[in-house]
């Protein structure tokens, strides 16, 4: 029985200090435990000592001994607890704080992800809406280039036919004049002059339509020539002619103003069209290259964003893998802890019983020497 004393006291003060070292808030070398050994009333020298000089009849001191310990080892477990239960309350706080982290960092991640889908999206858009816009400028740049080629075409065309209605109405007035000289003479041969009149005046008509209203004439003269004599009423007679002939010229010059006149206007009015249409497109060329620079503004943004939010749920899902490792170190560490103690406490409880037992078996003797019970070395 004394044998499975010594053996537990030692058993005690072996897993004792097992506990010391593993209880990171309450670590502490043999010098320590030995330290704290000496403020108790009986030691564990004393102890030895007591089994090796003195009766049960000093069994007061050894119970207080055992009590002593006993304490200590309920205070290590209130102060560890304490020191536990606080390091569970800053660890669930900083659970609580990198999940907010993590939790802000992904709605960041996801807002700016929506706007930058919005933004790609825009720009692609504004991009096509762009390009349809070229085209059509270049459309209409061709379509204004092209009326103005008419335009100029018309024009010339207007200026020529002008031109040979005014030659036509000269040459005209120059046969008249040439035909009342001729009627002063009375003259009997048509002069040589008026029949070159008469075929210039031909030719402008075949240029400006108005050829079939001078054959007469030319016809006139024919007959004239052929029969070798020119009368009043031939005089006459052509100049009814040419009247007709110079009725016909000034209505078609009055008509191609008038149609030149039509021409300009409506040249105007889609001229103006054209370029008021070039106006807006350019316009909105300009305004979708300043739109799309800044929708590469804003993609550039939440790129950013997007980078600095994942960059940010990474190093908080970090820190939080090592606090929830440290978080079950320390859980493991007081379990561990918990369980020693209670080790201790069962060998001390143990101990307590048989010293009381050897109390009774050998009340009022000697206890035998320890060194026959174990070997305590040199």
């Amino acid at each position: 029985m004394r044998t499975l004393a010594i053996v537990l006291v030692f058993g005690l003060t072996i897993s004792s200090m097992a506990v010391f070292k593993k209880a990171k808030p309450f670590k502490a070398d043999v010098r320590s435990i030995e330290a704290l050994q000496k403020k108790q009333t009986v030691t564990f020298g004393d102890f030895v000592n007591f089994f090796q000089t003195h009766t049960f009849q000093q069994n007061d001191q050894l119970v207080g001994f055992l009590d002593n310990l006993t304490n200590q080892i309920l205070q290590e477990h209130e102060d560890h607890l304490n020191l536990y239960t606080e390091q569970r309350e800053e660890f669930q706080s900083e659970f609580s704080f990198r999940e907010e982290e993590i939790e802000a960092a992904t709605e960041a991640l996801d807002a700016s992800q929506t706007q930058l889908h919005l933004a790609q999206g825009e720009q692609t858009r504004a991009a096509n809406l762009a390009d349809l816009a070229g085209q059509a400028l270049n459309i209409y740049n061709q379509q204004l280039d092209d009326l103005r080629v008419a335009r100029a075409a018309q024009v010339a065309l207007y200026t020529q036919r002008r031109e040979s209605l005014d030659d036509a109405v000269s040459a005209i007035n120059e046969a008249q004049n040439i035909l009342d000289e001729f009627e002063l003479e009375a003259q009997g041969v048509v002069p040589i002059q008026f029949v070159q009149m008469v075929n210039s005046l031909l030719a402008i008509t075949v240029r400006t339509g108005h050829s079939h209203k001078v054959l007469p004439i030319y016809t006139k003269l024919i007959q004239s020539q052929a029969r070798q004599s020119f009368d009043v009423s031939d005089i006459q007679e052509l100049r009814d002619l040419f009247d007709v002939v110079l009725d016909n010229l000034l209505s078609s010059g009055n008509a191609i103003d008038d149609q030149e006149a039509d021409d300009a206007s409506s040249f105007e009015d889609a001229q103006a069209y054209l370029v008021d249409v070039i106006g807006r497109l350019n316009n909105q060329l300009n305004l979708s290259a300043q739109y799309i620079e800044r929708l590469a503004g804003i993609i550039e943004q939440e790129t950013s964003i997007s980078l600095e939010a994942n960059g940010k749920i990474a190093r908080n899902t970090e820190l939080l893998e090592q606090a929830q490792g440290l978080f079950d170190d320390a859980e493991v560490e007081f379990q561990q802890g918990e369980s020693i103690r209670r080790g201790q406490l069962e060998l001390i409880s143990q101990l307590k019983t048989a010293v009381q037992a050897l109390e009774v078996q050998y009340a009022q003797q000697l206890l035998p020497n320890i060194e026959d019970l174990v070997s305590l070395g040199d």
